[in-house]
């Protein structure tokens, strides 16, 4: 699963609608909702990026999904992505694996 917060930094609502990465066959967007006390990871078409505000990808909420991995990916490496929207041009990123079950650490 990919995390990471992305801002609209423009003066219109723009959507995220694909992602891709040579480390997999697809990447899907996704969320996990609750139904009835019960929590499910479905995949979406977009997701909503209102100008100027940021939006988390985080555990239990909004992620990018990586199907058909390549090959296995290990800690401490990097992943190229390129985000596609519906208004802005794509964007590439670089994504950092980490240790599944890894958290951020919080200043104390």
């Amino acid at each position: 699963m990919v995390y990471m917060t992305l801002t609209n930094k423009t003066g219109e609502d723009d959507k995220l609608t694909g992602a891709a990465s040579p480390a997999a066959e697809r990447v899907e967007l996704h969320i996990i909702a609750s139904n009835r006390g019960l929590r499910r990871m479905h995949e979406i078409e977009e997701i909503r990026l209102p100008s100027h505000t940021p939006v988390a990808l985080t555990p239990g909420n909004y992620h990018l999904m990586l199907i058909g991995l390549k090959a296995p990916l290990e800690a401490g490496t990097e992943v190229p992505m390129k985000l596609h929207f519906a208004k802005a041009p794509p964007m590439a990123i670089t994504v950092k694996v980490v240790e599944f079950g890894a958290r951020r650490k919080t200043k104390e």
